[in-house]
């Protein structure tokens, strides 16, 4: 894909969402989560968040090869569940699904008691972060979402070396009139995945002043 918007070659939603479950599913992941995940990485290609959609599966795919990803865990487990709270353990799997899982239960504990916070421990990337915050908004609430990312790659100020990741934090916020506004960053100059896409299409990434630690792990 090229800066230009009028060069890039464009795929019908279907499509890529159709491509990204089988893939998933051939991966290991079952058919609903695959599906659920194929739902979020679609979504943010949609938005135009091409650093978030399908293009990710390409680093999975590298992740797996390295041994230390997997996608054939066993299903989530509810840890700790309360009133307002509750804690699910991810059993090492990829994170659209049970990040979903943990939204839906927040809004229902918001609903009851008015607030609500569940997290995830034990599960890898999963995607936007703005995409559950929204899905909290779009049930009325205001929403929160952040995480910590996989990667250490980002240089403190005054350090010499990466010690942090780039971990995200998002909100939305419900209008009466018109979709949620939506606030989605990395805790950095730039997402990791920013600095991903312009090795992908071939563009520098000095052009816009940013560089990226090489970091061995």
């Amino acid at each position: 894909m090229n800066d230009t918007a009028d060069d890039r070659v464009r795929y019908p939603m279907e499509i890529l969402h159709r491509q990204s479950t089988a893939i998933l599913t051939a991966w290991g992941l079952d058919e609903s989560d695959a599906q659920v995940s194929a739902d979020a990485l679609v979504d943010a290609d949609v938005r135009g968040i091409d650093t978030h959609g399908v293009s990710l599966l390409a680093l999975y795919s590298r992740w797996i090869d390295s041994g230390k990803f997997h996608l054939t865990g066993e299903k989530p487990k509810v840890e700790r569940d309360g009133p307002t709270h509750a804690l699910l353990d991810g059993r090492g799997g990829l994170g659209f699904a049970v990040s979903v899982q943990a939204t839906d239960m927040a809004i229902e504990k918001a609903r009851t008691m008015g607030l609500a916070a569940v997290t995830v421990r034990d599960s890898h990337h999963f995607g936007a972060a703005g995409y559950y915050a929204r899905r909290i908004a779009e049930a009325g609430m205001i929403g929160l979402a952040s995480t910590s990312s996989k990667v250490v790659c980002v240089v403190p100020p005054g350090g010499s070396r990466a010690a942090l990741g780039t971990n995200p934090i998002a909100y939305a916020i419900p209008r009466r009139d018109g979709p949620p506004v939506v606030f989605d960053i990395a805790t950095s100059t730039a997402a990791g995945n920013s600095v991903r896409m312009h090795h992908l299409n071939a563009t520098p990434c000095l052009k816009v002043g940013w560089w990226m630690a090489k970091v061995s792990r």
